[in-house]
């Protein structure tokens, strides 16, 4: 089982996080679906999410504390990770309620700390997708790295990448 260290900054998001003050960074897209072909369903988008998560091992990991406390957190391996914790159907097709709802939440600290909702077809026909990972596991800029499970740049996906 891989594990790291939280750095002491990395921790202060932890600390400071309260009920009304959360500390995920987080982005939503909407996306008009494709014109030559039916649009993905929400399985097959979270199955696609789930093929790619190799390329971001960090997404596997939950935080677990360190014997006695003597120091800051560790990011260990979710021997219990189960993509549908985090990948997860939007429960309306409006996306401002969509985005509102989802920013609003706190992270479950029982899971990895990043989350997925997927609005396979909005009131105005597009895919709605809002994705959120807590601050002590990630930056602004590594956030978009949860983007990149979904898109790829050339329309024809590569090859998919082994899991082991």
């Amino acid at each position: 089982m891989s594990a790291s260290r939280l750095t002491s900054l990395d921790a202060s998001f932890l600390e400071v996080e309260s009920s009304t003050a959360h500390m995920h960074v987080g982005w939503a897209a909407a996306f008009a679906p494709p014109a030559d072909r039916r649009a993905p369903s929400f399985t097959e988008l979270r199955d696609h999410v789930e093929s790619r998560l190799c390329r971001a091992p960090r997404y596997r990991q939950m935080l677990a504390d360190v014997p006695l406390g003597v120091n800051e957190l560790v990011c260990v391996d979710d021997p219990e990770f189960d993509v549908r914790h985090h990948v997860r159907r939007a429960r309306t097709a409006d996306y401002r309620e969509l985005v509102d709802d989802v920013m609003s939440r706190q992270l479950d600290g029982d899971r990895p700390l990043w989350e997925l909702w997927i609005a396979n077809r909005l009131d105005d026909g597009r895919i709605g997708i809002v994705g959120k990972a807590h601050h002590c596991i990630v930056d602004g800029i590594a956030a978009v790295e949860l983007a990149t499970l979904l898109l790829d740049p050339t329309p024809e996906p590569p090859p998919p990448e082994s899991d082991k």
